[in-house]
């Protein structure tokens, strides 16, 4: 590649390149070209890497809701208690795979649970840990508040007073639950020659 230079408007030097027909000044051109584009993406992605990490050290909330935490500091230095809650009562017990567990603390949380293996469905490895329990606590408001709960075959189910109740389940969707566990129990039932195809 070749430079003229040329003179114009008084001293102002502007330097045209200038491509010849030779391959090397060719190649030379189109190596120079791919680096200028590769510096460009280079500059890019350190460009975007920087307001990543902006955008990364700026505070999550707007400046003008932030909290001083020197209140929040001195606010929790006032209601944290450093007497410990004690156990009142606590028993567990494990004995023929099935286990009970319970305690109370001072402050009036009670927890029950007990469980044992069975087997829920019809193939030896489809057996399985239930359990079934309660905890209970005082609200802030001094209402007690209680909930009891299964965890078995079915899934888990709290139920509590206070816990809204689901609406019933469709007729449809029940039928067809049983018509999956029909199909279940037969598959897993049949022999070998009722599940071969015949041809």
């Amino acid at each position: 590649m070749t430079v003229k230079t040329a003179q114009t408007f008084g001293s102002t030097v502007h330097s045209v390149p200038t491509i010849k027909d030779t391959g090397t000044d060719m190649k030379n051109h189109i190596h120079s070209k791919r680096l200028h584009q590769s510096n460009i993406k280079m500059q890019s992605v350190v460009v975007l890497a920087f307001f990543v990490a902006v955008a990364c050290a700026a505070p999550l909330t707007p400046v003008e809701n932030a909290v001083d935490i020197s209140l929040v500091t001195e606010t929790t230095a006032t209601t944290t208690t450093t007497t410990p809650i004690p156990i009142v009562r606590q028993q567990m017990t494990v004995e023929n795979g099935i286990h009970k567990n319970s305690f109370e603390t001072g402050h009036g949380i009670v927890v029950e649970e007990s469980g044992s293996q069975k087997q829920v469905g019809i193939l030896p490895e489809e057996s399985g840990a239930i359990s079934s329990g309660s905890y209970s606590y005082t609200n802030p408001d001094g209402s007690v508040i209680t909930v009891n709960w299964v965890a078995d075959e079915n899934g888990f189910k709290a139920s509590g007073d206070h816990l809204p109740t689901p609406p019933p389940m469709p007729e449809h969707v029940i039928k067809m639950l049983a018509d999956i566990e029909a199909a279940r129990i037969a598959a897993a039932t049949a022999t070998p020659a009722e599940i071969a195809p015949t041809l």
